[in-house]
């Protein structure tokens, strides 16, 4: 697919559907590149590229996390069109997804089958712990050593902190900075699945995302952690997504 940021793709000869998958904050494409050897034939694998990863990491991110998902929406009408499509998001990923889909619902009046939000509060709750943007990437590696979202060795690492500083800091940025101005809904399905062991998570930011869909909302409890893991779970999520866009939904 010759499109900058659709990376590592898997598109079935009997695809039905194209589920647009959006990686969390400091990850990339490569975060689902395992799927498409486990996804079902009805499912194309769609990862999302960033700025400043991968194949992009010599492009700079957007100001903003809106402009991110803008960017997007305004390079992707061919992805949109003929098959249905899901959007998938894991943790702050979800966030991107939900402004994607309000950017193609005004820009192209598209909109998903199914909006997956997996691992997230909904866009209204904003737990990201404001760091001063000016410090240094070796000051920001040890902040995020701190607070237990990198390993503490690899916060030392002169090699890592290079490489992958920048990305990660400008991610933290983009959701740190990021604020719903209002609960905007989508004309679409919404389903939250979330790890019964996720401590990261409590009942107010999954339940939080049934305001911003005008349609059917769901939660699904997996028997993980924040991140899931086991191969049965994501066997369950294809599972979801194909019975709901094909069979017309789960009882």
């Amino acid at each position: 697919m010759n499109n900058r940021w659709i990376n590592l793709e898997t598109i079935n000869p009997e695809g039905k559907i194209n589920l647009i998958c959006f990686p969390y904050s400091g990850t990339g494409a490569s975060f689902y590149a395992s799927w498409g050897k486990k996804a079902p034939k009805e499912l194309n694998i769609l990862p999302v590229s960033y700025p400043m990863r991968e194949k992009r990491i010599s492009e700079k991110m957007p100001a903003s996390l809106v402009q991110l998902a803008e960017d997007f929406a305004n390079e992707s009408e061919e992805l949109l069109n003929g098959l249905p499509f899901v959007l998938y998001g894991h943790c702050t990923g979800s966030i991107v997804a939900y402004e994607y889909a309000k950017a193609i619902q005004k820009k192209y009046g598209k909109t998903p089958s199914l909006f997956i939000s997996a691992s997230s509060p909904s866009p209204n709750f904003n737990h990201v712990k404001p760091l001063d943007e000016s410090i240094s990437d070796n000051e920001f590696a040890e902040k995020m050593a701190e607070m237990g979202l990198i390993n503490p060795v690899l916060a030392k690492d002169e090699s890592f902190v290079q490489y992958f500083m920048p990305m990660i800091k400008g991610d933290y940025i983009l959701h740190q900075n990021y604020r719903c101005t209002c609960e905007e809904q989508l004309s679409c399905p919404i389903t939250v699945f979330y790890g019964s062991q996720d401590t990261n998570l409590v009942s107010q930011d999954i339940s939080g995302w049934n305001n911003f869909t005008g349609c059917s909302f769901q939660t699904v409890s997996l028997e993980e952690g924040h991140f899931f893991n086991k191969d049965e779970s994501l066997l369950k999520i294809f599972g979801y997504i194909t019975d709901s866009v094909l069979k017309g939904g789960i009882n």
